[in-house]
């Protein structure tokens, strides 16, 4: 009888190691997560966009009589001096073919013409002279006899060529343009808003520069937000109101030189600043129904708080309430992530 108690003792004893082990390795496992700190420092909101460089006046240089334009040698980026570089060369161009009925009236007016000569010498050599010149060819190269060969066309400012528009020889009319001509060093920068974003930004607000290619952090400041505003098709095909703003460099030339007409930049135009804001990662966040939540860290555990969030940018958001300065809360919170699950910090690395 004794040793059937032992025996039971045992296989009691036993089984209730292996439940314990059991419950111990099924038990809930602490969530890993990543952690940070609510609290105080300086907050900037910023309009963000892509805009791009522009030569503040561009000069379209436009054919000031109708001829033949000679080929354009120059080339852009070519200096330019004002009135004294030639850009381009019109000669008069060469007279339009004659069909046959008007090459036989003008042949009957040229006969016409020679049989009177004698009783009106003067007006008969003009009206003759005049005759003549219908039946010019172009194989016969211009009437040019007497008069002016070409045109120069020269540049009207000093600076760079921009743009060519009428590179090849041909005939052209008045008023047809030819190139574009500007400094390069009389930078400035448009950035096409979202007119709900333009409506936010002051004329003077301090303006970064990035993404330009150099390694530094370029400073700008707007210096007009254009009153109109124009549809634009977004690359999801979405109709978009913009509105441009036009900003100055606020650095020396010296900084952002490597810079020219039509280069693409990032720009960051700040629209409010403070200094002592209590603050959390955008991170954090997310909603819950119509509010702001976030997975405050209390002793161990996930607690669901919701939050009164004020202004915000890419990476912080301004706390109103439902948190204190030194709370810690969640990152990127997982679907594993509820109410009152256990937490551990993510190992670094």
């Amino acid at each position: 009888m004794g040793r059937t108690f032992k025996r039971v003792f045992y296989v009691i004893i036993v089984l209730g190691l292996a439940a314990a082990g059991l419950a111990y390795a099924f038990r809930p496992q602490p969530v890993p997560a990543d952690f940070a700190t609510v609290d105080r420092g300086a907050l900037t909101v910023t309009v963000d966009d892509t805009g791009r460089t522009r030569v503040r006046d561009v000069y379209r240089v436009s054919a000031p009589v109708a001829g033949r334009l000679l080929r354009i040698e120059a080339r852009v980026g070519d200096a330019a001096m004002a009135g004294e570089t030639v850009l381009a060369t019109i000669e008069p161009s060469d007279p339009t073919f004659l069909d046959r009925r008007t090459r036989s009236q003008a042949r009957a007016e040229v006969k016409a013409a020679e049989e009177s000569a004698t009783a009106t010498v003067r007006m008969r050599r003009h009206q003759l002279e005049m005759a003549r010149a219908m039946l010019i060819t172009p194989s016969q190269k211009n009437g040019k006899a007497g008069g002016q060969c070409c045109v120069d066309v020269r540049a009207p400012v000093s600076g760079r060529v921009l743009r060519l528009i009428q590179e090849s020889e041909g005939v052209i009319a008045a008023g047809t343009p030819l190139l574009e001509i500007g400094d390069p060093s009389d930078l400035e920068i448009v950035v096409d808003l979202l007119s709900s974003d333009a409506v936010k930004v002051r004329e003077g607000a301090a303006v970064m520069i990035e993404g330009w290619g150099g390694e530094a952090v370029l400073k700008g400041t707007v210096r007009r937000i254009e009153p109109y505003g124009f549809t634009k098709i977004s690359a999801l095909g979405i109709e978009e109101q913009r509105v441009n703003a036009i900003i100055d460099f606020a650095e020396p030339r010296q900084k952002w030189n490597s810079l020219g007409h039509g280069f693409r930049v990032e720009t960051r135009i700040v629209v409010w600043q403070g200094e002592n804001v209590l603050k959390l990662p955008l991170s954090a966040l997310f909603r819950q129904g119509e509010d702001w939540a976030v997975f405050a860290l209390v002793a161990g555990k996930a607690r669901l708080r919701t939050l009164t969030i004020g202004r915000s940018n890419q990476s912080e958001a301004e706390l109103k309430d439902g948190l204190a300065e030194g709370d810690r809360v969640v990152l990127h919170p997982s679907d594993r992530i509820a109410d009152g699950v256990a937490l551990v910090a993510r190992p670094a690395g």
